[in-house]
């Protein structure tokens, strides 16, 4: 356990999930934060990670995380916390919180920001330039603040796994049937392996990125469980 573990963190803080905005609904705000929400947006002052790491880990105990992984739902383009929200100042307070109580070197943290489940392609239609960018932004807020940990503790490695906001367009059935050899599918993939690394490659920590030489972990198991089509069983 000490030398092995592997910690999985989902933002998702209300049950059951559809009371959280990753499918339209937005549920009742964060007394905290209802002040400055005018429209759907971030209900918590929160994120779940802060929570784990401040709350649910003894801190005698922070250092012995070896894999923390921080998995987001696809919450919608103005759902995501901009920089300023409450969950962002406070996860940034957590972050500089965590110097000197992590063994950073035998640390990987792997932030996934998940895809919708069963019916991505439906869920993606009619995303628009501007939505696409608004979620990348909120991918940002969330990472950007755990550069230190790269930067000053010399974190093992940090990678990202992240949807592709534009992945689906409104012809995904006919260039399903038009194009058989998926070289779409293949395209997407490049698409996400360029937004990876543009993630992944925090300003000022490019130089530590590129000098990793630990092989990022396999997928979690509960991705293999996540990527089964339902639909189709």
């Amino acid at each position: 356990f000490f030398s092995r573990n592997r910690f999985i963190v989902h933002d998702v803080q209300a049950w059951p999930g559809s009371t959280l905005d990753c499918t339209g609904q937005t549920p009742p705000p964060d007394p905290e934060t209802a002040s400055i929400i005018d429209e759907p947006s971030y209900p918590y002052s929160r994120l779940a990670a802060s929570h784990f790491l401040r709350e649910f880990v003894p801190a005698s105990c922070l250092a012995h995380l070896r894999l923390l992984e921080l998995v987001f739902p696809p919450y919608w383009p103005k759902s995501w916390p901009v920089d300023g929200h409450p969950a962002i100042v406070d996860w940034r307070d957590t972050v500089r919180w965590l110097h000197g109580k992590i063994d950073a070197p035998a640390l990987t943290i792997r932030v996934v920001f998940a895809d919708f489940l069963r019916n991505p392609a439906g869920s993606r239609i009619g995303t628009t330039k501007d939505e696409g960018k608004q979620i990348v932004r909120g991918y940002m807020h969330v990472i950007r603040p755990l550069g230190p940990l790269l930067e000053h503790d010399r974190l093992a490695a940090l990678y990202v796994q992240a949807a592709f906001p534009w992945a689906w367009p409104r012809d995904v059935g006919l260039r399903q049937l038009l194009e058989p050899d998926d070289s779409w599918i293949q395209e997407l993939a490049r698409q996400e392996r360029r937004l990876k690394e543009r993630l992944e490659r925090i300003p000022g920590c490019e130089a530590i990125v590129d000098s990793r030489d630990k092989p990022e972990p396999e997928r979690s198991a509960w991705q293999t469980w996540y990527d089964v089509d339902w639909y189709d069983c």
